[in-house]
């Protein structure tokens, strides 16, 4: 079961199975899940937003070397590690 809550306020939770055969595609999973379900409609314009195209979002991905990362959907070469967004 996942949580979210934002500045303090729940949410929502969602069912999630964590597959520790392939965390990578969890991960993945995870932050569709949370971006679809809830962050897209409590941050207007999607979240994450490129840094380099700041009017276009990023989605989860697993990248080379099975990195998860976020991709840009204008460029997906501007791709960041998830967790090193810096936001």
């Amino acid at each position: 079961m996942c949580d979210l809550s934002l500045d303090g306020v729940a949410q929502g939770g969602c069912s999630f199975d964590w597959d520790v055969a392939d965390p990578e595609a969890s991960l993945v999973d995870l932050a569709d899940r949370l971006c679809e379900g809830w962050l897209h409609e409590e941050v207007w314009g999607g979240w994450p937003m490129c840094p380099n195209h700041p009017t276009r979002p990023m989605w989860a991905d697993v990248g080379e070397g099975g990195r998860t990362i976020w991709a840009c959907e204008a460029d997906p070469a501007d791709a960041i590690e998830i967790g090193q967004l810096g936001v």
